[in-house]
């Protein structure tokens, strides 16, 4: 009886990405277009607790779930949950820069959405490569809140580039479909 009655413990609540609303706020999206769009970024990314992507986008799914998710160690003694642990109390659940501690933060912390990157070997625009995504968390950035995570295992470095690499695309593709809505599909367009 106290099983069917739901006694149990709690289900964790289910996390979502939030939509960057000051992009579609500042294209107009009407609801129903927010709403569209949201569920293409999650059926192509998943959720901050279970990630999901496609073959195309070249990346590890298994450091994706190593990052990803709630805080919490294996019994082997390996910490999940990587991003929250480390790293969006200052850039956010979504990647957005605007983690909890972020507004005493100067300067702010980056906002992995659009992609841009300032400490980078590549040419603009092109993205970072994966050495120096690499690069800043081994050596952080002085001047700013952004440490050094050198005192973590490889492994656990390597999950945390991918995911950064992984909300970079989530945010590109999301403003890639504003911008498709606000563009190309006019007022009688489905």
């Amino acid at each position: 009886l106290l099983i069917v009655g739901g006694c149990g413990p709690p289900e964790p609540e289910q996390v979502f990405f939030q939509s960057n609303m000051r992009e579609m706020v500042s294209n107009q999206i009407e609801d129903y277009y927010q709403r569209e769009i949201a569920n293409v970024t999650r059926a192509l990314f998943g959720t901050p607790d279970k990630p999901s992507v496609m073959p195309e986008m070249k990346l590890d799914i298994k450091q994706l779930q190593f990052a990803a998710g709630p805080v919490w160690d294996d019994q082997q003694g390996g910490s999940h949950g990587l991003y929250r642990k480390h790293c969006a109390h200052c850039h956010g659940i979504n990647g957005d820069g605007q983690g909890p501690t972020a507004q005493f933060l100067n300067p702010y912390p980056r906002d992995y959405r659009p992609a841009i990157f300032k400490f980078k070997s590549t040419y603009n625009p092109a993205r970072p490569t994966t050495e120096d995504l690499h690069r800043v968390l081994m050596n952080g950035i002085p001047g700013t809140a952004m440490p050094s995570f050198s005192l973590l295992p490889p492994a656990e470095v390597a999950a945390l580039v991918e995911y950064v690499k992984y909300l970079s695309m989530r945010g590109q593709m999301e403003t890639s479909l504003i911008g498709y809505v606000f563009d190309e599909l006019g007022e009688d367009d489905d």
